[in-house]
């Protein structure tokens, strides 16, 4: 897992230390449900023909991950599709095994002080999807994209209720979004 050696974004050592914590809980999910177990092939074997020749053409000095997102024309999409269905199965398993964890991520995600403390931007075409899928916003009937945010979340959560789902479900479930909003 990957942790800072040190966070001092809050003045008193305790909501460091707080902040901390929950970002190793965060950290320990990835491992838990296996995000970084994801495997390249496998997502492949459920893409069509034309994006299977082109993974046979691709360098081997990428991880399973870069190979993927480079199936797309537009990677960056590929990747911000990747990272909201994951976050999202991720937020649904932490929900259901750690909701006093899951309750305390979604303080952090949604504290927009922190947020502006550590760099982190918000915003963006796909922002209100993220927010929708992953922190459990009801997204507005008006909001762009709207339609496509309820198929998202209804497909993810059909793809998570039998506990079988992987990283290589939240890259199908990307496989099959990418093309409403490329």
């Amino acid at each position: 897992i990957w942790l800072p050696d040190e966070i001092s974004i809050f003045p008193t050592k305790a909501e460091n230390a707080s902040l901390f914590k929950c970002l190793s809980k965060l950290e320990s999910a990835y491992y838990e449900f296996h995000t970084s177990d994801f495997d390249f092939e496998k997502a492949v074997d459920r893409c069509s023909s034309e994006k299977q020749t082109n993974a046979e053409e691709l360098p081997d000095d990428l991880s399973d991950m870069e190979r993927f997102f480079s199936l797309f024309p537009n990677e960056g999409l590929a990747g911000d599709l990747f990272t909201i269905f994951e976050h999202g199965r991720i937020a649904r398993k932490v929900q259901t095994c750690y909701p006093g964890l899951f309750r305390r991520l979604n303080q952090a995600l949604t504290d927009s002080s922190l947020l502006a403390k550590t760099g982190h931007r918000t915003g963006g075409r796909l922002w209100p999807l993220y927010q929708h899928l992953v922190l459990g916003e009801v997204l507005p009937a008006d909001a762009p994209l709207a339609a496509t945010g309820r198929a998202m979340v209804a497909r993810l959560k059909a793809e998570t209720v039998g506990n079988t789902d992987t990283a290589e479900t939240s890259a199908r479930l990307a496989m099959e979004f990418y093309p409403q909003l490329a």
